[in-house]
């Protein structure tokens, strides 16, 4: 459906990673370590993802399922790089042709915010049809016919120049949209690829995701679902990826929003990034400069994450214990399957204990 939008969507919310590597998940025993609450509602356009205390149960904590927990080893290593490579999802639809029009100016100070890592990053849209900016087709870079990654080498006011008029689209695609799909496929075809494509997802590089839609994933087959892209992710890359899928949608419940000018409320997307501890925008916002404030502070602590093989369950009886050289090391928080350091890790290997359930 085409209609034109009176109102301006929010800042884009991001949210990058620490690359670490996985490997050997086996059942242990586990001790115990505090772990603190992670969310915070210091702006009201960006909604961190819930997360529990534990003995405090909470919407945050993933219920035990009735076949119990099975307790976990997962062995990590941490390099001495912040590789992160960063892939936008854009709406492209008739329904987003207003916020289209003025694209470019919302991503203001984003490469600066990702400034110090080391980031690639592409764009696709959430058409799931088209062979050149749909079907997880990586679009060329604004300026060029033939490239499609952009990395930290390059200028940053260059870089932001390029990424604001990418992701800004001039076409008007399939009003089927798929911001899930479109990512399965856009990893597909990188892992696939035997052209410069294929260098976009690096194997030692975190995965961060941003999805800008004001609809839901509309269509309910394999690749449409949420955990089926992380289980793909897991097997692709050995459990070794960390991933964040972040969301500018139209929230689930929020009436002003959906009164005004998002179309349908966004709970495929909203789930993915629980699962996943992204960040959860608003599409409708109007305050961009607030929104990217408060993103910038979240960076600077999901830069410090890792990603587990499933998110912690039963934290009373299982907590986590994370541990170098057999040293416990405290100081982080929970987000979804995510665990977030007060501060950076050193290079090394380190193992985590927790509880999956079964």
């Amino acid at each position: 459906m085409m209609r034109l939008k009176t109102r301006q969507i929010s800042a884009l919310t991001l949210a990058t990673l620490l690359i670490f590597g996985f490997q050997n998940c086996a059942k242990v025993g586990t001790n115990g370590i505090n772990v603190e609450s992670l969310a915070s509602s210091a702006n009201a356009d960006v909604s961190p993802v819930d997360t529990a205390i534990p003995g405090t149960p909470g919407d945050g904590e993933v219920p035990v399922s009735s076949g119990g927990i099975e307790k976990m080893k997962q062995s990590f290593t941490v390099n001495s790089t912040q590789k992160i490579d960063i892939l936008f999802v854009v709406d492209n639809s008739g329904s987003m042709e207003y916020e289209q029009q003025s694209m470019a100016s919302r991503l203001n100070d984003f490469i600066q915010i990702v400034a110090g890592l080391d980031w690639r990053i592409s764009v696709t849209t959430t058409d799931p049809k088209s062979s050149v900016y749909g079907d997880g087709n990586l679009v060329a870079l604004h300026g060029s016919t033939n490239t499609f990654i952009m990395d930290s080498s390059m200028d940053q006011i260059t870089a932001q120049n390029v990424l604001g008029q990418t992701i800004q689209r001039s076409e008007t695609g399939s009003a089927s949209e798929q911001g899930i799909y479109a990512t399965r496929r856009a990893i597909e075809r990188s892992i696939a690829s035997t052209d410069v494509r294929k260098q976009f997802i690096r194997p030692d590089a975190a995965l961060a995701v941003i999805v800008i839609s004001d609809e839901d994933e509309s269509a309910y087959n394999t690749k449409n679902s949420g955990k089926n892209l992380i289980s793909y992710i897991d097997y692709q890359f050995s459990n070794r990826k960390a991933f964040t899928f972040n969301s500018i949608i139209s929230r689930p419940g929020d009436t002003n929003c959906l009164n005004g000018e998002g179309k349908t409320e966004g709970y495929k997307y909203q789930e993915l990034s629980k699962l996943t501890g992204g960040i959860i925008g608003d599409v409708c916002a109007t305050d961009y400069s607030s929104q990217v404030k408060a993103i910038a502070k979240e960076i600077n602590k999901t830069a410090k994450a890792i990603t587990l093989s499933c998110a912690p369950v039963d934290l009373v009886n299982s907590p986590i214990v994370v541990t170098q050289n057999n040293q416990p090391v405290a100081n982080f928080t929970v987000s979804g399957r995510n665990l977030v350091f007060a501060d950076e890790l050193a290079p090394g290997t380190y193992d985590v204990s927790f509880a999956c359930a079964k």
